[in-house]
């Protein structure tokens, strides 16, 4: 069982209150998705729930979780990139001291990799964790909780990189679980097939005011209620201001004429009088009105899409060549991933790659960008499944955007963060203490800044939540440059893309259905 009793979680630093009041119980059988914008403490809520450190959050409440607990990281490859595999499914931090004994667990690694789709001697090789593909690297996390056999689960993005066929296991993967389960995830078709409840962690005010709901319903089911509370609340709150509104306007009358008499009413002592009294009756109504404003209920805020459009500078004209790509694909340690790669793209296209984890998309799409890095006459945007290839860690969000460095564009740069729902506060940040989803926006906001007309997108859904979907679905299908991406998401593919290859040991092969 996992439990939560009005467990606040705050910001040690902002000294921002992320979650405030949640309670709920996550029994044997039960699957509880976490959702939420970017930023708004899915992960920190997770770790609070795996009983992990928190050293930059406060968090107060009652938590209890059954042991052994297996909980999958979001992002493995930065803490255990050098790790061998053998090491990593055995230790619980990367400079852990070594037992003998620990090694044991290992006895079943065989049967747990092929469960996975992963050979079943992988484990045997040396290659550190850094070497695999994003897909593997999570089956591996996958491998070590399973090798542990856990009460009680938390799974943090567990659906990123993985490639389709992996994603179809994954969905049964979780169906089929018995012991208590709190994820992350930002695939709407996984939440839709999985999820048996919803945490919703949303902010409202400009981020300032923490909403949290539990709801023991369907992922659909619950956003057709939350979408129908919504909309009553409005309604109520819109007619309660109107009310009020009538109601001051009404006063504002009277109180302007009262105002009047009492300037003809100078010479007049007893009329001066009962204006007077009347005068103080107003102000008492005018601080009930103030205390009834005060109570009115909350307008409550939708959740908010991403305010980004391309202009015309990111038009490409349609008979231009843009990739002319032919020969081997090497991975960097030179192995042999495709033997004749080809691969023509002409104008403004859209083309999505697919294909198994570590067939080498990742490898190809940056071979792409090697490749027109020379261009002078495009613009490229490049977004990597590691965001830190391109973003220095110590560097603030505004630093990230600038060009020219001056005060104007600092200015406007801040209104642009502001419409992606960025605080003062994290504009400026170093990038490393922002989520991955607001990196991946900050990212996606750089290329409409810089004017890309090539977009070369490695995985560029995987941090965003399904809230932000529709709109990076809209944002990219309108966009009329060229656009490459490597993706899983199956929403995001069927939506966005007119031509798909998949990738295998012998080159791009045309694929019509996915």
């Amino acid at each position: 069982m996992i439990k939560a009793e009005h467990l606040s979680i705050r910001s040690v630093r902002e000294g921002r209150l992320l979650i405030d009041d949640l309670s709920f119980v996550v029994n044997p059988g039960e699957r509880v998705a976490v959702i939420g914008e970017e930023g708004n403490g899915k992960s920190t809520l997770l770790r609070a729930l795996a009983g992990l450190p928190l050293p930059s959050f406060s968090v107060e409440g009652h938590l209890e979780a059954e042991q052994p607990i297996g909980y999958l990281e979001q992002d493995i490859k930065s803490l255990w990139g050098r790790t061998g595999i053998a090491d990593y499914l055995v230790l619980l931090t990367p400079n852990e001291a070594k037992e003998e004994a620990d090694y044991n667990l290992l006895a079943a690694a065989g049967s747990v990799f092929s469960r996975l789709g992963l050979p079943a001697t992988l484990w045997r090789e040396a290659r550190p964790l850094a070497s695999f593909s994003g897909g593997e690297v999570v089956k591996l996390g996958l491998a070590k909780i399973l090798l542990r056999r856990p009460r009680t689960l938390f799974l943090d993005e567990p659906s990123n990189d993985l490639d389709l066929a992996t994603m179809d296991f994954l969905q049964r993967f979780l169906l089929q679980v018995r012991e208590p389960l709190v994820f992350v995830s930002h695939d709407v078709s996984l939440l839709s097939e999985t999820a048996t409840g919803i945490i919703h962690l949303e902010q409202w005010h400009g981020r300032k005011s923490p909403h949290t709901t539990y709801a023991a319903l369907p992922y659909a089911r619950y956003l057709e209620r939350h979408s129908s509370s919504l909309d009553k609340q409005e309604t109520l709150a819109l007619k309660g201001q109107e009310n009020l509104k009538a109601k001051e306007e009404k006063w504002r009358h009277v109180f302007d004429q009262v105002r009047y008499a009492q300037n003809q009413a100078v010479r007049d002592p007893t009329t001066g009088r009962l204006l007077k009294k009347k005068m103080k009756a107003l102000l008492t109504q005018k601080e009930r009105f103030a205390r009834t404003k005060a109570a009115l209920p909350e307008v409550p805020e939708k959740d908010v899409l991403l305010h980004l459009f391309f202009d015309e500078g990111s038009a490409i004209p349609s008979r231009k060549r843009i990739v002319s790509f032919h020969g081997p694909l090497l991975a960097p340690d030179g192995r042999l991933l495709a033997s004749a790669l080809s691969l023509e793209v002409i104008g403004p296209e859209k083309i999505a790659i697919v294909g198994k984890n570590g067939s080498g998309k990742s490898t190809l799409l940056k071979a792409l960008k090697d490749q027109l890095a020379s261009r002078k006459d495009l613009s490229v945007g490049y977004m990597p499944q590691d965001y830190a290839e391109t973003m220095g860690e110590e560097e603030t969000a505004l630093d990230f955007l600038a060009e020219k460095g001056d005060e104007a564009e600092r200015t406007k740069n801040r209104e642009r963060l502001g419409a992606l729902l960025f605080t003062r506060e994290e504009m400026a940040f170093p990038l490393a203490r922002l989520s991955g989803g607001e990196k991946a926006k900050l990212l996606l906001l750089s290329f409409i800044v810089k004017k890309a007309n090539v977009l070369l997108l490695d995985e560029p859904t995987r941090n965003l939540s399904p809230n932000s979907a529709p709109r990076i679905h809209s944002l990219l299908r309108s966009f009329a440059g060229t656009l490459i991406a490597v993706s899983h998401d199956r929403v995001f593919l069927a939506a966005c893309f007119e031509r798909f290859y998949e990738l295998t040991p012998e080159g791009l092969s045309p694929k019509e259905n996915l």
